[in-house]
């Protein structure tokens, strides 16, 4: 099986809206960004070591750079509303 440019997520990148759709209605994503951009920001730098500087993936500091990335994302609470609308926040996976 080989891959088609665009093709990754199947016949169109519907999961991928999906996937960040239901994380703005949870409130861990702003509804302003847009998430072909943030996906694209994500991969860039795998292929840019892939690619580039021939750098192994093994060595990638895969945790490290999703944080960065995703720093830029983050969501401020409004005055007067509680993250998450008022659910505990689930504990960070490592």
């Amino acid at each position: 099986m080989s891959l088609q440019p665009g093709k990754a997520c199947g016949n169109d990148a519907s999961i991928i809206r999906t996937v960040f759709d239901n994380a703005v209605s949870r409130g861990e994503f702003p509804r302003h960004a847009d998430p072909s951009a943030v996906v694209e920001t994500l991969v860039a730098p795998l292929y840019f070591r892939l690619l580039i500087t021939g750098g192994p993936l093994e060595n990638w500091p895969t945790n490290e750079m999703i944080d960065r990335m995703l720093a830029a994302y983050v969501v401020r609470p409004q005055a007067g509303r509680t993250h998450n609308r008022g659910r505990p926040r689930r504990p960070n996976k490592t």
